[in-house]
Parts: C-alpha cells; structure tokens; sequence
C-alpha cells in the first residue's frame, strides 16, 4: 500500500512538471525519478495468484520496468483519441528492450488477469489497458508460434477492439477470440 502511494505521489509530481516545464527540463526531471524510485509497480499478479506483490520488489527491479511504465503514463495523459494512443503504444513497444524478468512478469500477469476476468473489466481504464497491450505484444513476440504467443495474440487483439470501442466483452468477435484463449491456456497448462 505504501508503495503504490509513492508511486501515486512520483506520478503526480512528474506530471505537475511536465505541464510546467519544456521537454528538455520535463525528460530530466522524469529520469531523475526514474533513478530515485526505481520500483516494479506494473505488475497486476497479488499473493492470492501466487505471484509477487508491492512488498516483494526488490532492489533488482530493471530500469526499463520504470520506462515503459512511465511511457504508458505520458501516453494516458496526452491527447488523442483511443486509437492514437494505441499507435504511441506501438511506435513505443517496436523499440522497447524486455528484460527476462519482465517477459516472466508479464506472463504471469496477463494469464492472471484473464483467469479473473479482470482484463476486459474496464475499457475506459486507459493506463490499465494500455499497460496490457504492451504486455500482450511482448509476450507474443517473445514466444511466437507457441500456445502462450498465441494466447496473447488473441488477448491483444480483445483489448485493443474493446478499448477502441469496436468491440463490446460480449461481442461474437471477443468470445471466439475467448475461446482460441482457453484453448491455448489448456495447452499452456498442460504444458505442451
């Protein structure tokens, strides 16, 4: 709890300072807290999934944790439309170095938030659905051709109809993707 509230206060701060300042000071005032806070607060997993929480991040967390995070929060906060911010998301996630931690973290938490239905829960959660889409496309990237690529592929493609407004979770397109998922969900937990 305690760190989620230092996050929300180095979030807040950063983006006071962005409004106030040009790029070059806003870009060294955000690495400058990058260093200083340098925590995992993305991943979505808790105790009861059997994943990490808030409390077991450790010092080890990789810098680029922090920087694809704070990407997702600049891109929340600009301007645009859904579908401009899925283009940021991508032009960003193009370039983006995943760390082999973060390709286990993001599994666990993709995984995890499609067991409880947590995914598709809320469209209008701009930096949650964002942050998943980033987390489906690295996921998918780093295990293609397998069933966790393709379990990811078909929850990327839900999030982004959905987020978009294309789509509603209801939707014939959302369920048949669904069931592609469980699919490839029993195949990853088979373990073949």
């Amino acid at each position: 709890m305690m760190k989620k509230l230092l996050f929300s206060t180095a979030f807040l701060f950063i983006f006071g300072l962005a409004g106030c300042g040009g790029n070059d000071d806003t870009n060294t005032t955000t690495n400058d807290v990058e260093t200083e806070t340098n925590t995992n607060v993305g991943t979505n997993t808790d105790s009861k999934t059997g994943g990490s929480t808030d409390g077991e991040t450790t010092s080890e967390t990789s810098q680029g944790a922090v920087s694809w995070q704070n990407e997702i929060g600049l891109i929340v906060s600009s301007e645009g439309t859904a579908s401009e911010k899925i283009s940021k998301v991508e032009s960003f996630m193009e370039n983006y170095e995943v760390s082999p931690e973060e390709v286990e973290q993001f599994k666990n938490d993709i995984i995890s938030d499609y067991e409880s239905t947590r995914y598709l829960g809320d469209p209008q959660n701009h930096e949650y659905m964002l942050a998943m889409l980033l987390k489906t496309y690295v996921i998918e990237k780093n295990n293609e051709g397998t069933p966790l690529g393709n379990f990811a592929s078909y929850m990327h493609e839900n999030i982004k109809v959905t987020y978009r407004g294309e789509e509603d979770k209801e939707s014939d397109t959302v369920k048949a993707n669904e069931a592609q998922m469980n699919e490839a969900l029993s195949q990853i937990q088979a373990g073949t």
